[in-house]
């Protein structure tokens, strides 16, 4: 059945539609989801704030997502411009995913009014291949992340929602304080439970032999039930180096099975950063980030090669995380550019053939 709606008549206008609704493509939630534990990788993802949020009434587009999102990446869908604004400005929203065929002359303006956002919302935009050169100048201006062809297939579009999140993994650490800042009210009766453990702790170390043990539970304290055991004492120079240790064999694990970055922090890259965090002068370290990032780049240059464009935004993505300022980073992000540009341009029509000439009797 084919796809009706009208365009939204402002960016807070909700477009209507006579179609059955995208969201039954979403696996719905039933009594048995309640007794099998919770996927870890999602619910991660989901509380850091990487939620991805469609914007589309096209049933086919929206099935091409749910299958490259998989049970991995948290995923909603809505119709309307005004739905997907209020999750944007809530925060429910973290990567937004726009159909530029919904909002239709609209698209810009919307785009636009995503704008101050842009610290902690990821964009991008599907869009058919005869519409989407309107988008490369967005794109190169980094008032969107990435541009998605239609009709999408589910391994490019797999690939653009890591590289969305990758990117809100970095706005998060980026903007960490200003996150922080948002949600001490909602941290503040942990604070205080945390205050009144290490009470508990200075008090059982100063008793001595005799200390007093408190259980806490729901933030109260219980009678004293038991003696504290002796405590032990650790040397914290050696375990802050048993610590380094286990993050670099982990480091050289992921290098030896290619796996180079992650945003969930499994990656070579953020094993040796988490090195340097720790002990800023090592230098094994600091020599396994070069080489990191070496190999990022020499990726982006094949895939620029053998034209898979989607896998180089993602790789240089990477990149960016610890060299923003790279110059060979801002030349293959222009090669990218242009790249995408010369995909995104309509095909030039086939020459025309010239008529045979009329044979005279």
């Amino acid at each position: 059945m084919a796809l009706h709606h009208e365009k939204p008549s402002s960016p807070t206008s909700s477009p209507s539609t006579d179609v059955p609704s995208v969201r039954a493509l979403i696996p719905r939630h039933n009594a048995l989801d309640d007794t099998l534990p919770p996927t870890p990788l999602r619910e991660l993802l989901a509380s850091s704030g990487a939620s991805a949020w469609v914007l589309t009434t096209d049933t086919a587009f929206v099935d091409v997502v749910v299958r490259a999102a998989g049970e991995q990446y948290p995923l909603s869908v809505v119709q309307s411009w005004s739905e997907l604004h209020a999750a944007v400005d809530s925060g429910q929203c973290g990567i937004a995913i726009l159909d530029a065929a919904l909002l239709g002359d609209q698209s810009i303006e919307c785009i636009a009014a995503l704008a101050p956002y842009a610290h902690r919302l990821v964009t991008l935009v599907a869009a058919e291949r005869a519409t989407a050169s309107e988008f490369v100048g967005l794109l190169a201006d980094r008032r969107i992340h990435r541009l998605l062809m239609k009709p999408a297939a589910v391994g490019a579009t797999r690939l653009l929602i890591e590289s969305a999140v990758t990117r809100r993994m970095a706005l998060r650490d980026l903007h960490a304080d200003d996150e922080t800042v948002a949600g001490a009210g909602r941290a503040a009766v942990g604070s205080g439970r945390g205050r009144i453990i290490a009470v508990a702790a200075v008090l059982s170390l100063l008793v001595g032999g005799g200390a007093v043990a408190l259980v806490l539970w729901g933030g109260r304290a219980v009678e004293p039930t038991a003696v504290a055991a002796p405590v032990e004492l650790v040397d914290p120079a050696a375990e802050l180096q048993q610590r380094i240790e286990g993050l670099r064999a982990q480091a050289e694990l992921a290098r030896a099975e290619g796996r180079l970055s992650d945003p969930l922090g499994t990656g070579a890259l953020e094993q040796y950063l988490a090195i340097l965090e720790l002990a800023p002068d090592d230098a094994p370290a600091r020599n396994g980030v070069v080489l990191v990032v070496e190999s990022l780049f020499t990726r982006a240059e094949q895939g620029l090669l053998s034209g898979s464009l989607d896998d180089v935004a993602a790789t240089l993505d990477q990149v960016r995380r610890v060299q923003p300022t790279s110059t060979r980073l801002a030349f293959l992000d222009a090669q990218l550019v242009s790249a995408l540009a010369a995909r995104a341009a309509p095909a030039p029509a086939p020459p025309q053939q010239p008529a045979p000439a009329a044979v005279a009797p």
